[in-house]
């Protein structure tokens, strides 16, 4: 056993607004007799430029936030191998505080800091920090900015200095109107000239390396009229002319989408690390409001034939010459033209150019996949602009479901639904697939896809053997489909009455409901972020057999999951998992982290801070050693393998570059 000593080190934090958050456990994931290992302990500092952390003060005078350590702040200590997590152990609400730990194991001459800890991966070269699943609660509210304050500080030699920590993100204070009575739910920006914002940094390379057209924050109780102030974590960039601005929300639980623009000056704006940038949205005009009527996908819009895309809107035979679908009746004829001749457009190439929102009493889903074999189907490629898809989308009782029902390669893009879903399955039959981006993906791509609204599903078994496929993003993925960069922040709830009828399955995730693969072909789910609850409902009968997961349902069959984390409650079902109900088959997960604190099951079911059941046998599933959990109270990472009766921390052990 090695002997204890113990080291000071000095860690200073120059920045004008980050912090650490003191809500959040640091995620240490759960060990059985631990290594003992020398304990170190250092001294964090901030610097005097302006601060960011945990405990935030917003400097009016100098439009800057102040910050200090807080209670349960940590960060990752990497000696070019694994991480050691060093916890605050002295000097909460200063600039200036002692961490605790094991000094880390490596090869390298150099130490690595990076904050905070529980978003960083176990190795250090697979270190990728997101700003998916930004989540507000209560108007001018800064305590979420501690969660998404990345700071790192590299090629430290000597661990009695200070540790100079340097912030890689910077803060977009919005300010926005709020009308009487409007509950603003989410907040959405993109920029107007359609060009991509980073919102995933790889510390190997030390550049953003996922992009989007949009980000999206969730506001919880931010109801203060007449104005709405929005914290944004951002990576750097540059706004080189207008900063789009979509807020969805309820007015007397009615669903209310507004749009409205940030100028920034001819000359665009740098955004630059360590800043925080007041920005005012003047004015906000409300989607399908009076003077934005063709934006409305009504009864009458419904009803009707839909307008044809006219010359000068492109041939849809490239992504640089789509065909552009600026109104509601645009999308009308979309709708009608894929679900009566889906062949004429296999391979071609479509693009929203606004805002639509939904009040028809029943959306029809574009491609509807009737039959079997799912025609018709949606085969070409849809890229929403970073658009938003507001109001209500009732769904049909079908088979597949969501604003897309069912596709066959191609590829859907930078879609952001806030629209509220309904499905309801009371006298079809077979196997429903549900989701609010797309019911049913095969060999096929879903890219920078955003689900805000409240989904609910409620279905009642009409035959033997029927399964209920449900996810935020997606229903189902099959085979080589890839799903990356997407974000849910909506609640998922989903209830079947099993009617009498055996072997049914309930199957809900807050990505994607299940994913299945054969052995010549591999679905991916990577880069996913959900921060929505997910839950079964008590109305499920108790014979039905449910997996409920953060991420996804059932982790099946050579899928692979990479760097995805849950931030949502997950309750009920009989296999229950902060990432997924179940994973087997070859399924693997990696990277992946839980951070949710509300994780629980059925009483007489398996649940586990990561995933319910994970098989041990000639169908097993892999959860690798990379993925991390935060503690909730005895739940054990796994929550019982198939060949045991007992939860386990045993994960497979993986090595770096997952």
């Amino acid at each position: 056993m090695k002997s204890y000593r113990k080291l000071i080190y000095l860690a200073a934090i120059s920045f004008i607004f980050a912090a650490c958050n003191n809500e959040i456990e640091t995620p240490e994931q759960p060990q059985t007799e631990p290594e003992v290992r020398e304990t170190i302990t250092v001294t964090a500092k901030h610097g005097n430029e302006p601060e960011t952390r945990l405990g935030h003060t917003y400097n009016t005078d100098g439009n800057t936030i102040s910050v200090v350590w807080t209670e349960n702040d940590a960060f990752a200590f990497y000696k070019g191998g694994t991480r050691e997590v060093l916890a605050l152990l002295s000097g909460a609400e200063a600039t200036s505080a002692t961490f605790i730990g094991a000094e880390p194991i490596g090869e390298a001459t150099n130490y690595t800091a990076v904050y905070p800890a529980h978003r960083a991966a176990v190795n250090l070269a697979d270190v990728d920090l997101t700003l998916l699943g930004q989540r507000q609660e209560g108007n001018n509210n800064m305590g979420h900015i501690g969660e998404f304050n990345y700071m790192v500080a590299k090629e430290i030699t000597d661990i009695t200095q200070n540790i100079a920590f340097e912030h890689i993100v910077s803060v977009l204070r919005i300010n926005f109107p709020i009308e009487a009575g409007f509950i603003p739910k989410t907040l959405t920006v993109s920029n107007e000239d359609n060009s991509e914002l980073a919102v995933g940094y790889k510390l190997s390379s030390d550049e953003p390396y996922t992009y989007a057209k949009s980000l999206t924050i969730t506001l919880d109780e931010v109801i203060s009229e007449p104005t709405g102030i929005a914290y944004l974590v951002v990576f750097p960039t540059t706004i080189t002319q207008t900063l789009n601005v979509n807020v969805s929300g309820t007015i007397s639980d009615e669903p209310k989408a507004y749009k409205g623009t940030i100028a920034v000056g001819a000359s665009g704006q740098s955004i630059v690390a360590s800043k925080v940038y007041n920005v005012v949205t003047s004015s906000l005009t409300e989607v399908g409001g009076t003077s934005d009527a063709a934006s409305v996908f009504d009864d009458a819009v419904a009803g009707g034939t839909g307008e044809s895309w006219v010359t000068g809107t492109g041939v849809g035979d490239s992504e640089e010459n789509p065909f552009l679908i600026t109104n509601a009746a645009q999308l009308k004829y979309l709708v009608k033209e894929i679900n009566t001749t889906p062949d004429a457009y296999e391979g071609k190439y479509f693009k929203l150019t606004t805002d639509i929102h939904v009040t028809a009493a029943t959306w029809t889903p574009i491609g509807l996949g009737t039959g079997y074999q799912g025609v018709p189907l949606f085969k070409g490629h849809f890229d929403g602009g970073g658009h938003t898809i507001s109001g209500k989308l009732i769904m049909p009782d079908s088979k597949y479901l969501g604003f897309f029902g069912r596709n066959n390669g191609g590829s859907i893009s930078n879609l952001h639904v806030a629209a509220d879903i309904s499905v309801k399955r009371e006298s079809g039959s077979g196997n429903l697939f549900a989701g609010a981006i797309i019911g049913y993906t095969n060999n096929s791509a879903l890219i920078s896809c955003t689900a805000t609204g409240k989904m609910e599903c409620n279905a009642v078994a009409n035959g033997i053997a029927e399964g209920f496929y449900v996810g935020k993003i997606v229903g189902s993925i099959r085979e080589a489909t890839k799903i990356n960069n997407c974000q849910a922040t909506g609640s998922l709830t989903g209830g079947v009455d099993s009617n009498e009828k055996e072997y049914i399955r309930l199957v809900l995730g807050g990505i994607v409901g299940d994913a299945l693969s054969t052995s010549d072909a591999t679905a991916a789910i990577t880069q996913c972020t959900n921060s929505g609850s997910v839950v079964c409902s008590t109305e499920t009968s108790p014979d039905v057999t449910s997996y409920i997961g953060g991420i996804v349902g059932w982790n099946n069959s050579n899928c692979n999951m990479n760097s995805c984390y849950n931030m949502g409650a997950v309750s009920g079902g009989k296999h229950t998992g902060g990432i997924a109900g179940q994973n087997s088959n070859g399924a693997t997960i990696h990277t992946s982290h839980n951070l949710s604190k509300s994780i629980s099951g059925d009483a007489d079911g398996e649940v586990g801070l990561l995933v319910g059941r994970n098989y041990y046998n000639s169908f097993s599933g892999y959860v690798y050693n990379c993925c991390t959990s935060v503690a909730v109270g005895k739940l054990k990472l796994i929550g019982a393998p198939s060949s045991s009766d007992s939860a386990t921390d045993d994960l497979t052990t993986c090595s770096s570059g997952h």
